[in-house]
């Protein structure tokens, strides 16, 4: 067997468990911290100890519902009372082929995301949007508004812009650790009750 173990290297974050209805009101909240039903908020992610952070949008079915993914810079970890908006690099889902497996395969072309975020297109089903943050870019970015504050994460906002039923769920890996170490062993990465 190799010796590369994906979770010696990485964090993966279950931040909002798949539902059936993951952006709309029945969506229920995941892991301590984020929020539930229309329009959910993740928890806030630790990115203290790590350079870098991927957040995945991963739908299953999707109609007409579409959503507007914003980045946070929080200045807590628990109940953060500063959720500035950031900028952001994202790969659309299936954007570079219209049909296919391939649409399900294949992501679409790097693009920045302002402060806004990005509206998702109607009908995604089976496709991924993978958001790529920089954590030294994105605390430069918080710093600039907030004067003398301290990033102390990172979160995602799914606000709903069409309300449909809509599969999803989503994950966030963390890498480039700054204080390497093994497995569950690994810096802190959540917010959660110990």
């Amino acid at each position: 067997m190799g010796s590369m173990k994906m979770v010696h290297n990485v964090k993966v974050l279950n931040l909002l468990p798949p539902e059936a209805d993951r952006f709309g009101a029945a969506g229920g909240a995941g892991p301590r911290g984020s929020t539930g039903g229309a329009s959910p908020v993740t928890a806030v992610v630790d990115v203290t100890n790590y350079r870098h952070v991927t957040f995945i949008i991963a739908f299953g079915t999707v109609a007409a519902s579409t959503i507007t993914p914003t980045l946070e810079g929080c200045n807590a970890l628990y109940s953060p009372t500063i959720h500035t908006e950031l900028p952001f690099e994202y790969y659309p889902g299936g954007a570079s082929v219209t049909s296919g497996l391939q649409a399900e395969e294949k992501l679409g072309t790097m693009a920045l995301a302002t402060t806004s975020g990005i509206l998702t297109t109607s009908g995604c089903s089976d496709q991924l949007i993978v958001i790529e943050v920089d954590v030294a870019e994105a605390e430069a970015a918080y710093v600039a508004t907030n004067a003398g504050g301290v990033l102390a994460g990172l979160r995602l906002r799914c606000t709903e812009t069409k309300d449909a039923a809509a599969e999803g769920a989503v994950i966030a890996i963390l890498s480039e650790p700054r204080f390497k170490d093994e497995g569950d062993n690994m810096p802190q990465a959540i917010a959660n009750a110990t």
